[in-house]
This record gives structure tokens, sequence and C-alpha cells, in this order.
């Protein structure tokens, strides 16, 4: 339950700081539901957007992230983008990273558990979303980023690789 006001207060705050950044840009409030695969949509999920002037806020979750041999599993995306333009074609470049919230606790190879890890991933994409028609959104982007690594070893578990990032996505620009 607790987590569960956390959340919900961080998104009220969250949409609260965006509404007060420029109250002449408060009329310029936009939004998307898109799904895709990439970073940006927890590999591959559904990603909400909340966005004024050429900034945005963008929090995503894939289905896969509820399943896992753990119960104390549960992943999302959250990003920032910047917009060429608001509204419209326009270029964009994203950071994201993707979390774990309860902090996932990898398994040595001995059998123990390790400290919970929170952070997944770090990416950076440059991109362009095209809106075909007055709604639909398609959008492309290309980046590279840090990825934990996935299996832990008595040596530690704070190693990160570089990856590319592939976003596509398409969805309801509103």
């Amino acid at each position: 339950m607790r987590s569960k006001v956390r959340r919900t207060s961080g998104l009220a705050l969250l949409a609260g700081a965006l509404l007060a950044a420029s109250p002449a840009q408060a009329q310029e409030l936009r939004g998307s539901l898109m799904a895709g695969v990439g970073a940006s949509y927890d590999l591959i999920g559904l990603r909400g957007e909340l966005a004024v002037g050429p900034l945005a806020f963008t929090l995503a979750s894939s289905p896969f992230a509820f399943k896992s041999n753990t119960q104390d599993h549960f992943d999302l995306a959250a990003g920032l983008r910047l917009y060429s333009k608001p509204g419209g074609d326009s270029f964009f470049v994203s950071a994201q990273s993707i979390v774990s919230l309860r902090g996932d606790r990898p398994q040595f190879d001995s059998g123990s558990r390790g400290d919970p890890q929170v952070l997944k991933a770090l990416t950076l994409v440059l991109g362009g979303r095209i809106l075909a028609g007055e709604h639909l959104a398609i959008e492309l982007g290309l980046g590279v980023g840090l990825l934990r690594m996935a299996g832990c070893y008595e040596a530690g578990c704070d190693s990160f690789f570089a990856v590319p990032d592939v976003s596509v996505g398409f969805g309801w620009a509103f």
C-alpha cells in the first residue's frame, strides 16, 4: 500500500511540476500512449508520455516485467525526452533508465543471494516521431546504453556493458 501511495504521489508531483514549469505553456500539455520495443518501452511494452513544450516525461512497463522466478520482481522504464518542436512531426533525444522497483536480488553461482539491484540499464537515443493522421504516432530511434550484467558471480554484480538501443513504437498522440 505504501509504495502505491508513493508512486501516485510522485506522478501527481511530476504533473504539477510540468504544469507549473511555464504558465504560458500550460495550454500545450500533450500526451501519448504507445506500444513498442526498446529501452524506453521496458524492452517490449506500453509507454505513457506527458509533455509540456518540448520536454516530455515517459513511463513504461512491460507485461514481461511481472514474469520472473522471484516474487519480488517488477521493472519499469522512466525517461526524459526533448523534442525539436512541440507536437507534430519532430526529432527527439531521449534518456531513459530501466529499474527494478523492489530491486532484483541476483543469485550467485554458490546459490546465495546478492544485495537488491535497482538500476538495470541507462540509454541515450536519437530519433524521430511522425504523425500519420491526426492522432496516430509512429517513432523510430537509435542509440546506445549501458546494461547491467544479467548474471552475478562471487566477484560481484556491478558490471555494465555497452549495448545498442533500437526503439520502434506506434500509438495514439493527444
